[in-house]
């Protein structure tokens, strides 16, 4: 039986993209598709949590693929509108599998961008020789880690399958490559509201956002489902703000959003965006949150997101930018309330924290700090310094949630030292209800 269900909204996503039905549009049958499909689902929804656990039921999943039985399954809980298309597209049952485990391995990995990621996605590519997002994912990322043989990739997904998104991807490729034609307008991405970007696939930003249609980091889902109209958040190492921009529309008008940013072009590209919409319950800081007032010298990497301050600048390019106390700034504010508090400061978050005493103990804000923080380490600091604040550790998992269960039945309490895969880590005092 062919998924009527389902269809109608797949063919309303790919009307929305500009993209047209492929071939032969549907191929699979439900009950054609081999038991191993099923039990792909449900290691697909696992591993996008990262957990060690769900890379063993990988591991376990691909040693099923010779042994599989013939039973039916339907894709009513595939994540991802693309996969979905791409999998009932397939011809034959066997590519649906190889595809699918395919997708399992490259959401396996902590990060989509890296290296890992494109051997994944080349292999995708010759399975299925047709479908455009593997091309284009496969193109981005290239480019991303300076390999110029992307904009062949980026020019195979325009040609399968035109659409808006191929043609602004083939174009900040080439200013990636430094190609372009000079564009002095800024570049938008579709978002949860249409994000102004840096016109770069060396930004990961950029990259993830183009190729995926949304941010990697699980938490993400957690900011956008926890806050509520008329809350206020605090988004500290904003970017280009994918948590600001996802804040000012879950809190709405009657809400506010502080973004805190020191890097120049990232703040003015945010600053685009919220004219852009009539953001004007957004207030973007550029400043470096920190724990006292002083200047400090944000150094400056290829990708924005790796930008961090330096204590001995070299001959490393750098911006002098001050530096504030998130306290002193929600004084400067009048903020009356803080419900959430997303903190990405490339090894300050303990220094963020210092200098928010007075607003954890007053407010006791959802904070969600990055853990893993590059080449400065693991935060275990953090987590202590949030225990002795009455806060516990959580890491959240988004495919653990269904319509019948509650936001807190996706946290998993955890130790300080959160398990291998964590990239960021929720804290909460007391109960989310």
């Amino acid at each position: 039986m062919v998924l009527e269900h389902i269809l109608p909204r797949l063919e309303s996503f790919l009307a929305s993209e500009g993209v047209p039905l492929p071939q032969g549009w549907p191929a699979a049958i439900a009950p054609e598709m081999p038991e191993s499909l099923r039990q792909a689902l449900e290691v697909f929804g696992a591993v996008c949590d990262g957990a060690q656990r769900a890379e063993e039921g990988f591991l376990g999943f691909l040693e099923t693929l010779e042994r599989a039985g013939g039973a039916g399954v339907t894709l009513g809980n595939v994540p991802d509108p693309e996969l979905t298309v791409v999998l009932l597209a397939e011809q034959t049952a066997r590519n649906q599998e190889a595809l699918l485990w395919l997708e399992v391995w490259r959401r396996s990995l902590p990060f989509p961008h890296v290296p890992g990621g494109l051997r994944v996605l080349r292999l995708a590519c010759f399975v299925a020789t047709w479908a455009a997002p593997y091309y284009r994912r496969l193109g981005i990322y290239s480019l991303h880690n300076r390999e110029p043989e992307g904009l062949f990739y980026l020019q195979r997904a325009q040609a399968i399958a035109p659409c808006p998104r191929h043609e602004l991807a083939l174009e900040i490729g080439y200013a990636t490559l430094g190609l372009g034609t000079g564009r002095t307008e800024p570049y938008f991405v579709p978002f949860d509201l249409p994000l102004a970007i840096e016109p770069s696939f060396a930004s990961v930003v950029t990259s993830v956002l183009l190729a995926e249609g949304d941010w990697f980091e699980a938490e993400l889902d957690l900011w956008r489902q926890f806050l509520q109209p008329g809350m206020t958040a605090i988004d500290v190492g904003a970017n280009v703000g994918v948590y600001t921009i996802s804040a000012a529309r879950a809190v709405g008008p009657q809400g506010r959003v502080v973004a805190v940013e020191p890097f120049s072009q990232c703040v003015a590209l945010l600053e685009t965006t919220c004219r852009h919409h009539g953001l004007d319950w957004v207030t973007v800081c550029r400043a470096a949150a920190g724990d006292r007032h002083n200047r400090v010298k944000l150094g400056l990497r290829t990708a924005s997101e790796t930008n961090a301050l330096l204590t001995d600048a070299g001959n490393q390019a750098y911006e002098a930018v001050p530096a504030l106390p998130l306290d002193s700034l929600v004084a400067d504010l009048g903020l009356e309330e803080v419900s959430a508090l997303k903190i990405d400061a490339e090894g300050q978050e303990l220094a963020v924290l210092m200098g928010a005493r007075g607003l954890i103990e007053r407010f006791h804000p959802l904070i969600i700090y990055e853990y893993q923080s590059g080449q400065h380490g693991h935060n275990d600091s953090v987590g202590a310094f949030l225990r002795e604040w009455g806060y516990g550790l959580h890491a959240f998992h988004r495919h653990r949630q269904s319509l019948e269960q509650t936001l807190e039945q996706s946290l998993e309490a955890i130790a300080t030292t959160p398990p291998a895969g964590i990239l960021n880590v929720v804290a909460i005092h007391g109960t989310l209800a």
